[in-house]
C-alpha cells in the first residue's frame, strides 16, 4: 500500500501532464467553439423579408417553402410580404428557369445573406447561377418540397474531440513511468518484495485511473459549459473513457521503451494525438476531409462518445470492442517483447 501512495504521490505532482489532459484541451475548445460559431451568431441577428412572385410553377411555391424551413432551422429571420412592402423582390420565370433576386431596401449584408441561401437552393437542384441571375440547367422540380435544412452542431464533435485528445495527452505518464524504472531511484524499487512485473503493473493501472478520472472531470465540465448530456448515458461514457486511458498509457509505455529520451518520447507521443485528432475530421466539422479520416486511430473513440451523447448508444460496439482489443493487444505484445529483452541483455 505505501508503494501504491508513493506512485500516486509522484504522479499527482506532476502538474504539466495534469494540465495538458485538463485545463488545455478545454482551453482549446472555448476557442475552437467561440471562432466556428462566429458566422451562426451573425446569421442568427439577420432578419429581412421577401416577396416571391412567379406566373406558374412549382419553383415559386418550392422556394418560400425553403424560406419557411431555414428561418425554422437556421434563426434568420424571413418574413414574406407582398409588393413594395418587402425588403428584397425575387421573381421566378419556370418557363424560362431562372430567379431573379431585386434589392428594394434591404442591407448588403441581407443581401449576401439571401444571394447565400438561393444558391444553396439552386445547388440542390442542380441549378447553376450567372450574374443575377439563377439560370436552370435540366431542372425538374419535384412536387413534394424539399428537405429541411438542419445546421450540424459543431460542438458536440468538438467537444467529443478535445476529450478524447486530452485523454491521448495523458499517455505522457506511461512515458514517464518507463524512464523512472530506468533511473536509479526507479531500479532500486526493484528490490522491494514486489518483482518488477507486479511494479509495472501498479504505475500502469495508476496511471489509468488517473487520467479516467480527470476525463470524468473534464467530461462534467463540458457538460456545464455547453449543456452536452453525457449523464444520460455515463456508464457508455465512462467505460469509453477507461478504454481510451487503457490505450494511452500503453501507448505512452511503448513510446517510452524504444526512444532514449523522455523529450523524444513526449514529442512524438504529442505529433501522434494532435494529426489523430485533425486527421479525426472531428477537430474542424464544417471541412470534409473524405478518406483520409480513416488514418486517425482515434477516430473510433470520438464517432462512439458522440453516438452516446446523441442517442445514447453505440451503433457499433461490436467492432469497438474488437478494436479497443485489436490495440490493446499490439502495445501491450510490443511492451512486454522490449521488456524481455531488457531482461536478457541484463
Amino acid at each position: 500500500m505505501t508503494i501504491w501512495m508513493n506512485i500516486l504521490e509522484r504522479k499527482l505532482k506532476d502538474f504539466t501532464i495534469l494540465f495538458l489532459m485538463t485545463l488545455f484541451p478545454i482551453i482549446l475548445t472555448v476557442l475552437f467553439v467561440n471562432m466556428f460559431t462566429l458566422t451562426e451568431d451573425v446569421e442568427k441577428s439577420i432578419n429581412f423579408s421577401v416577396s416571391v412572385k412567379q406566373e406558374k410553377g412549382l419553383l415559386g411555391q418550392t422556394l418560400g417553402t425553403y424560406f419557411k424551413q431555414v428561418e425554422e432551422s437556421s434563426g434568420i429571420g424571413i418574413s414574406v410580404k407582398d409588393g413594395v412592402e418587402a425588403d428584397f423582390v425575387i421573381e421566378v420565370n419556370e418557363d424560362t428557369q431562372e430567379i431573379y433576386m431585386v434589392n428594394q431596401q434591404g442591407e448588403m449584408m441581407e443581401e449576401i445573406v439571401l444571394a447565400n441561401l438561393i444558391d444553396e437552393f439552386a445547388t440542390a437542384y442542380s441549378i447553376g447561377q450567372v450574374t443575377g441571375y439563377v439560370e436552370g440547367i435540366d431542372m425538374a422540380i419535384p412536387e413534394e418540397v424539399i428537405e429541411s435544412k438542419v445546421k450540424a452542431d459543431i460542438t458536440i464533435p468538438l467537444v467529443a474531440t478535445m476529450l478524447i485528445f486530452g485523454i491521448m495527452l495523458g499517455g505522457n505518464f506511461g512515458i514517464k513511468q518507463v524512464v523512472y524504472m530506468k533511473q536509479a531511484v526507479g531500479r532500486r524499487t526493484f528490490t522491494a518484495a514486489l518483482s518488477k512485473g507486479k511494479l509495472f503493473a501498479m504505475e500502469y493501472t495508476t496511471s489509468v485511473l488517473i487520467i479516467c478520472i480527470t476525463g470524468i472531470i473534464g467530461m462534467v465540465v463540458y457538460q456545464i459549459i455547453y449543456h452536452i448530456d453525457f449523464m444520460s448515458a455515463w456508464v457508455g461514457c465512462i467505460g469509453l473513457l477507461i478504454g481510451a486511458s487503457l490505450m494511452t498509457t500503453l501507448l505512452g509505455m511503448t513510446i517510452g521503451l524504444y526512444v532514449k529520451e523522455e523529450d523524444m518520447g513526449g514529442n512524438i507521443l504529442s505529433l501522434i494525438v494532435t494529426l489523430s485528432a485533425i486527421l479525426s475530421g472531428k477537430l474542424m466539422p464544417m471541412f470534409e476531409l473524405g478518406d483520409v479520416t480513416q488514418l486517425s486511430p482515434i477516430k473510433p473513440l470520438i464517432e462512439a462518445l458522440e453516438e452516446l451523447v446523441q442517442y445514447g448508444r453505440f451503433s457499433n460496439g461490436d467492432v469497438l470492442l474488437v478494436y479497443l482489443v485489436g490495440v490493446l493487444g499490439i502495445l501491450g505484445g510490443l511492451v512486454v517483447i522490449k521488456l524481455k529483452r531488457q531482461e536478457e541483455v541484463q
